[in-house]
């Protein structure tokens, strides 16, 4: 007499199921973030500017405070690092004026190698006559160089914040 197909032959050993790949946990992007910050020990600068001569004192400026900050928070800057951190100074007319600001996106690698932004900031850091800064000759302005820092402290305090969930870095 013919059974059905859907009972079990007992004369035939069932094959056992494949085995289950174990899935990793996936972390929501903030948590990965979070744990990506807190991996973090070198970070390299990558600086973006207005200005095209590398070694022009307002580079200089923007770059050795960045160095700075990075270094209060406990990382290494190095020439190349798995973090950078990517800084842009950029300037627009604004009438009579011209407004300088500022940008800068803390990355990582993820576990894909993609780059990742783990903190952004970014601020206006000054505002000068275009009179005034034909008569600066290369010279920074007081209100941009005060700027300049209270852009950095900004970022720090973020990055602090972001450390403190992550249990990582910054002493």
């Amino acid at each position: 007499e013919p059974t059905p197909s859907n009972v079990a032959d007992p004369t035939k050993t069932p094959t056992p199921p494949p085995p289950v790949e174990p899935v990793e946990p996936t972390l929501s992007p903030e948590d990965r973030n979070r744990q990506l910050l807190a991996q973090v020990k070198e970070v390299t600068i990558k600086l973006t500017s207005i200005d095209k001569n590398r070694q022009s004192k307002l580079n200089l400026r923007v770059e050795r405070t960045a160095q700075e900050v990075l270094e209060r928070l406990g990382w290494k800057v190095v020439e190349a690092a798995p973090a950078e951190l990517a800084v842009s100074f950029s300037a627009k007319d604004v009438g009579d004026a011209i407004e300088m600001t500022m940008k800068a996106e803390l990355k990582a690698r993820d576990e894909k190698s993609q780059l990742v932004t783990l903190i952004s900031h970014e601020a206006s850091v000054g505002q000068v006559n275009t009179q005034m800064m034909a008569r600066l000759r290369g010279e920074i302005h007081p209100a941009v160089q005060l700027g300049i820092a209270d852009f950095y402290n900004g970022l720090s305090t973020k990055t602090r914040l972001a450390l403190a969930q992550s249990g990582g870095g910054a002493k």
